[in-house]
C-alpha cells in the first residue's frame, strides 16, 4: 500500500521547483530593472550637477550684463 501512495505523489517536487523558478527569475529581473534605474537616475543627477556648476561658474566669471552673456549662462 505504501508503494502505492509514493506513485501517486510522484512529480510533485518537480512542480514545485519549476515555481520556485518562474519566482527566481522575476526577483533576478526586478533586482536588474532596479539596477538599471538607480544608474540612469545618478547618470542624469550627475549631468544636471555639471550643468549648475558650469552656469554657477559663468555667472562668477561674468563681467557684463548684455544679451551674449546671458547666453552664455543659458547654455
Amino acid at each position: 500500500m505504501k508503494f502505492h501512495q509514493a506513485k501517486q505523489q510522484e512529480g510533485q517536487s518537480i512542480v514545485l521547483i519549476a515555481l520556485a523558478m518562474v519566482a527566481l527569475i522575476g526577483i533576478v529581473g526586478l533586482v536588474v530593472d532596479g539596477g538599471r534605474v538607480y544608474a540612469a537616475r545618478r547618470q542624469s543627477q550627475n549631468a544636471s550637477d555639471a550643468a549648475a556648476f558650469a552656469g554657477s561658474a559663468v555667472l562668477a566669471a561674468r563681467t557684463g550684463s548684455g544679451p551674449a552673456d546671458d547666453a552664455k549662462v543659458r547654455d
